[in-house]
């Protein structure tokens, strides 16, 4: 009997040993899968991590050549476009001829030689300068092109000065609630202006081989909002000169109505706006001039006008 306990005790033994090694083993083996598997897992990141890498490069260089190519079909749009718009004021400059132009500029010099003569400027305290160019975008985004027949710089601030050379009769700042009796013309001429829009109507005789028509006719033009156009254009220029003299915040619009060749050829002046204000003759141009130099503070120097008159001969066409 005691055999067979020791025989049973011995049997255990042997299958606790077994089952000791067995786990060993295992635990062995267990170590080998997990030590394998991170070997293959962490080659399995590298390589992914390299392919990621270089997808990614793949992908920036991708972007880039399509930002590269995006850049330079904006540049060439850009160069076309800056092409044309000289193109465009070469060609207005080689066409641009107005014959009220040379007319103002000699009032402008005649008033600038009686001021001298009675001591209320010196020579370099009225600079004339002509033909000015302001190419800026509407708020559409449109460009267009302003247009300035002269500027005067005066120690009371800056003058911009657009010439009408319009002979025969000349009736300015009609709209459709204030037409002074040519409501009827306007209604046929600009049926869809709106009541407020600013008109001018010039009136000349109809002539055959440079002698009037027996008949009486006429020949009658409108052009609308001169006005606007002016005060637009004196604005695109404050703008520009204030980029280089921030001390200047206005340059005042001024209409000149000239081409008075006849005792017929008269003009009228209706406007209810404020600017641009409007002159039809040298003495009330003149009187102008002198009451802005006389009740204005002086807002430059000298040599303050002679830097801006400077910059703006320089930057005359504002590219």
């Amino acid at each position: 009997m005691e055999v067979f306990y020791i025989i049973i005790v011995v049997l255990m033994a042997g299958v606790i040993f077994y089952l000791l090694r067995r786990q060993k083993k295992i635990r062995h083996e267990t170590r080998e899968w997990i030590e394998q598997n991170k070997k293959e897992t962490a080659a399995s990141m590298a390589i992914i991590e390299e392919r990621l890498k270089t997808e990614s490069e793949e992908a920036i260089q991708e972007m880039m050549a399509e930002h590269s190519v995006l850049v330079a079909n904006i540049e060439d749009a850009y160069e076309r476009q800056l092409h044309q718009k000289q193109e465009y004021i070469d060609y207005l400059k080689r066409t641009w001829h107005n014959a009220g132009e040379a007319e103002t500029f000699k009032i402008l010099s005649n008033i600038k030689k009686i001021f001298i003569r009675e001591h209320l400027l010196s020579d370099n305290e009225m600079l004339i300068i002509g033909n000015i160019f302001i190419p800026y975008s509407s708020e559409t985004g449109e460009m267009k092109l302003g247009h300035i027949d002269h500027l005067v710089l005066l120690p009371s601030g800056l003058y911009a000065i657009e010439t009408k050379n319009w002979p025969g009769q000349v009736f300015h700042g009609l709209t459709k609630t204030n037409a002074h009796g040519f409501g009827f013309l306007l209604a046929m001429l600009c049926p869809n202006a709106a009541n407020e829009e600013e008109h001018t109507l010039v009136f000349t005789r109809q002539k055959n081989n440079g002698l009037e028509n027996p008949d009486g006719a006429v020949n009658v033009a409108l052009y609308t909002e001169i006005g606007a156009q002016v005060s637009e254009a004196a604005k695109q220029l404050m703008k520009k000169i204030a980029a280089y003299d921030s001390r200047v915040s206005k340059v005042k619009p001024i209409i000149c109505l000239g081409g008075q060749k006849s005792a017929e050829d008269r003009s009228a002046n209706f406007t209810t706006r404020e600017k641009p204000l409007v002159f039809s003759d040298q003495k009330t141009l003149y009187l102008f001039f002198q009451n802005e130099i006389k009740q204005q503070n002086r807002l430059f120097t000298e040599e303050d006008l002679g830097k801006i008159g400077r910059m703006v001969k320089k930057a005359r066409d504002f590219i």
